[in-house]
């Protein structure tokens, strides 16, 4: 049996696997959404600087009291020592903002105020399980296309790839649920092979 690399957004190594890493969390949740006003918000959160990145961060989330640990939480220092967002959580909080409950409805107020929409946030229809694993897949393929993201996965090797969450037990997505992305990383590895 081969070995298996858990990983997630915040692990030492193999951090860069995770979709808060180049683009795929961005481009996964702008699929969500018609409104120009949103489709320009991701393509801002995608190049953002620090600055933008903590303004966001804030104003996705009015109802936390954010000390300098919990802001510096989700920006990583890098081997040369310079420090860069962890961009995918913003994508993550504005994505989940479709699902019809107490936080989402919330932050879908917050997010027609920032981005001054007069009508609605026009929301796509959901996907099937299928069609969401072809869109990851597509999401995925496009980050491995390009380095650094490429050299790492294929330093894997055959592993086992399971993205573990940082809290909670996992779901269909993370493992130990249903490991769909350490399933679909290690067919787009097989691809690049």
């Amino acid at each position: 049996m081969s070995e298996v690399i858990i990983f997630n957004s915040k692990s030492k190594n193999y951090y860069l696997l995770s979709n808060f890493y180049g683009g795929v969390e961005i481009s996964y949740m702008k699929g969500r959404f018609q409104n120009i006003e949103l489709q320009q918000l991701f393509d801002e959160i995608n190049v953002c600087n620090i600055d933008k990145f903590i303004y966001y961060l804030k104003i996705l989330q009015p109802e936390k009291a954010w000390s300098d640990k919990q802001l510096n939480y989700w920006i990583r220092t890098k081997d040369d020592d310079t420090k860069e967002p962890i961009r995918g959580i913003l994508a993550k909080l504005i994505g989940t903002s479709v699902k019809d409950t107490p936080t989402g409805r919330k932050r879908l107020k917050i997010i027609k105020k920032l981005l001054h929409i007069e009508g609605e946030i026009i929301i796509n229809k959901e996907l099937n399980l299928d069609e969401k694993k072809e869109f990851m897949l597509k999401c995925l393929r496009d980050k491995y296309s390009s380095e650094p993201y490429k050299s790492l996965l294929l330093s894997t090797g055959d592993k086992k790839l399971h993205e573990k969450p940082m809290r909670g037990s996992g779901d269909l997505w993370t493992y130990p649920g249903g490991n769909l992305l350490g399933k679909l990383l290690e067919i787009v590895r097989e691809e690049l092979n």
